[in-house]
């Protein structure tokens, strides 16, 4: 995947926003020798991730190391408020070449119109059966039509979710703050991240008397308050989590980490839980089709794309932490029977679905044999 970076900052032709939400742009042709004259270049407007026009820019000659400006002459009358807007450039070879073949894509740009997408707050829902609420020595489980969820009170987690009598959940949404490492991670001994990862215990850690609170907002939402102080080998980590349960099944979920100075830089913050396999469908809004990270996502543009959960993995050739999409608007994990599972962001957040464990993946880094299929 890190191919697809080097060509994207490699590349020879660039576009600069200069008034793109005007379809004003400048384009640049970088290279020393070679004019422009063999490069076709088309755009297209996405809307929500959705293409809703395109065009190209016509007999544009450039000499080499020369700038021009550019009116994509857009549409204004496309333009609805309240939703996002992209423009995605494309360069490809008009002739084949030594290097090439006709039809080549030898650059790439994404620009983001300059609109505040709508973040669309959970709506509190009418019209469903009133939510229940049964508490035993263990669990807070709370029922509402067709799905029930339960917390684990020794545990402070999310531990079931039964949708039309089917279990969606078979591991609990845990607070999550390692991933396996990288070669990169592993780099300077005991002063690597890694080494300093491992020897805080970020991988596994103890729940201390999590303390649980009930809010009743409406008889069609009620409100889960957990504090967790969560025991790691070097370091403690506060974790406040608010569940807003809403009666059409939809849960809300906003957390706050206090991290003990202890600890090193954290190697992820989060949650990680686990589907049936059956749920083997993955489609999200945000960046793709390949894995990317905060620090290599230039190459991948926002829009909307689809796979299989079992195709999200990639092989490096030491295995180690692979598949992480950036800036996700939204995700939905689907099932062979046809139960999803959607995910959105306030505004956007990071995902990685796999058909493995983080731990099944660590211990083929010594193996190099992966176990996969049994969750995702």
């Amino acid at each position: 995947p890190e191919l697809y970076e080097v060509k994207k900052v490699f590349q020879n032709d660039r576009v600069d926003d200069i008034d793109i939400n005007q379809g004003l742009v400048s384009i640049t042709n970088n290279n020393y020798v070679s004019s422009s004259d063999n490069i076709l270049r088309t755009w297209k407007l996405l809307e929500n991730g959705n293409e809703i026009a395109n065009g190209q820019c016509d007999h544009l000659s450039m000499d080499p190391q020369t700038k021009k400006l550019i009116d994509l002459d857009l549409d204004k009358s496309l333009i609805i408020t309240g939703n996002e807007y992209h423009i995605n450039f494309s360069f490809h070879l008009k002739e084949a070449t030594l290097w090439a073949e006709k039809g080549y894509e030898v650059a790439t740009e994404q620009i983001a119109l300059d609109y505040t997408p709508n973040v669309k707050a959970p709506q509190n829902p009418t019209g469903y059966t009133d939510l229940k609420l049964q508490e035993s020595p263990l669990a807070l489980t709370i029922t509402g039509d067709q799905f029930s969820l339960s917390f684990c009170k020794k545990r402070g987690v999310l531990r079931s979710y039964i949708f039309q009598r089917e279990e969606l959940m078979t591991q609990p949404l845990s607070p999550c703050f390692w991933r396996v490492p990288t070669d990169n991670d592993e780099g300077g001994g005991e002063k690597s991240f890694a080494y300093r990862w491992r020897e805080a215990g970020l991988d596994q850690y103890n729940t201390l008397s999590p303390l649980i609170k009930v809010k009743y907002v409406t008889s069609e939402v009620i409100g889960i308050s957990i504090t967790n102080q969560l025991q790691f080998k070097s370091g403690t980590i506060k974790q406040l989590t608010d569940y807003y349960i809403r009666a059409n099944g939809a849960v809300s979920i906003t957390s706050y980490f206090e991290v003990d100075s202890q600890l090193p830089p954290l190697a992820r913050v989060g949650f990680n839980f686990a589907l049936p396999k059956s749920f083997n469908q993955l489609q999200w809004y945000g960046k793709g089709p390949f894995e990317s990270y905060a620090d290599r996502n230039e190459s991948a543009f926002v829009g909307i794309y689809s796979g299989k959960v079992k195709d999200q993995h990639f092989e490096y050739v030491m295995p180690q932490e692979n598949g992480n999409k950036t800036d996700i608007r939204w995700m939905e994990i689907k099932s062979s029977s046809g139960k999803c599972v959607r995910i959105t962001g306030q505004p956007m957040f990071n995902f990685n679905v796999q058909d493995y464990s983080q731990r099944a993946l660590h211990n083929s880094k010594t193996t190099h044999q992966l176990v996969r299929g049994d969750h995702t």
